[in-house]
């Protein structure tokens, strides 16, 4: 039976193919710094880590509690592995992403091609604070996450 079973496998599946789509003819920077706001979030540029805790001390000047682990990827796609905390991306108040600018991409399914997500539990993409609105079309940030999203673009060290 077994060698009847094994004389019947079909040959594998590959994997599907994600073509690459143009970009409409701004720049990346542009693009995604555009995207950002319209999800609610801000993009902020520094040169250098004391610049960075500068503009988090004038963001976030009462905070009290900070979980820091770098965030290297592309689009904010933040896998279990990236926060201190498993779920530090949709129990803080106040989410600080550093992104290295030249790790932005145009397109989200460009980080699945970099990222290897069988390697990791979960993933998800953040676009912006938590955002909820009710019938009146009363929007309310932080209802379910973080309140403010802030990426900081700074290249790797």
């Amino acid at each position: 039976m077994l060698s009847a079973i094994r004389g019947n496998v079909p040959d594998p599946v590959g994997h599907s193919v994600v073509p690459l789509f143009e970009g409409p003819g701004t720049t990346l920077k542009a693009d995604s710094k555009s995207h950002l706001v319209e999800g609610g979030g801000q993009a902020h540029e520094v040169a250098n880590r004391s610049q960075a805790t500068a503009m988090l001390t004038r963001l976030h000047p009462r905070a009290k509690v900070i979980c820091s682990r770098r965030i290297d990827q592309g689009a904010v796609l933040l896998t279990q592995e990236d926060p201190v905390v498993d779920a530090l991306a949709l129990l803080s108040r106040h989410l600080v992403v550093r992104l290295d600018p030249k790790e932005v991409v145009r397109e989200m399914h460009e980080p699945y091609r970099r990222v290897q997500l069988y390697l990791t539990a979960h993933g998800c993409f953040i676009m912006g604070p938590s955002a909820a609105a009710d019938v009146e079309a009363t929007l309310v940030h932080g209802a379910q996450g973080a309140r403010s999203l802030n990426v900081v673009g700074l290249p790797r060290s």
